[in-house]
């Protein structure tokens, strides 16, 4: 014999907020150590660079019927792009911890890309299949290979205060419960 739920609808939210919250304090915390290990100690490769790296060869597929330069470029617009269209999916969705996390992950995928435009002028990182050095041809085409540190900095603190303010709008939506931060809440 099946039983009624005798709780009310007040009560399932606060039966559910502390699972909700755990989940989110569980993600939060592997977030807050990624940017430990990112802002404070220089990583170097991480999980989540997998999926980037992955993102960012695709990109060079999906943008290079447009023309040399877009394909170049495509694959870091990916890298850009993937990250904001699932933040702005939660977002409108009304998933906001789930957008501040993807939020984090732009900043996080924009380090990548600070790197990769740092090392334009010395080429030193390993290219997949030994191909053409995006941002040097890019850089070198635009006649900026000059500034690649100046734009690699200013890529590295963009990246940084989104990774930042991902994280903290996190905590701000675990504070603020499930009925925020989550349209299931």
């Amino acid at each position: 014999m099946l039983r009624k739920n005798t709780l009310s609808r007040k009560d399932r939210y606060t039966a559910g907020d502390g699972l909700w919250r755990l989940g989110c304090v569980v993600a939060l915390l592997i977030v807050g150590w990624y940017t430990i290990d990112y802002l404070l100690l220089d990583a170097q490769w991480s999980l989540i660079d997998g999926a980037n790296f992955v993102i960012h060869e695709s990109g060079h597929s999906l943008f290079g019927w447009l023309g040399q330069t877009l394909g170049m470029l495509g694959g870091t617009l990916a890298q850009i792009l993937v990250p904001l269209g699932c933040a702005l999916y939660f977002w409108t969705r009304h998933q906001r911890f789930a957008a501040s996390v993807c939020g984090w992950w732009l900043g996080q995928s924009l380090l990548n890309v600070s790197v990769y435009i740092d090392d334009a002028v010395v080429m030193a990182l390993p290219l997949f299949g030994g191909g053409v050095h995006d941002w040097n041809y890019l850089l070198g085409t635009w006649q900026l290979l000059h500034r690649a540190n100046e734009l690699a900095s200013a890529v590295r603190i963009i990246g940084s205060l989104l990774m930042l303010a991902g994280l903290g709008y996190a905590v701000y939506c675990i504070r603020k419960g499930p009925k925020y931060g989550s349209v299931n809440g």
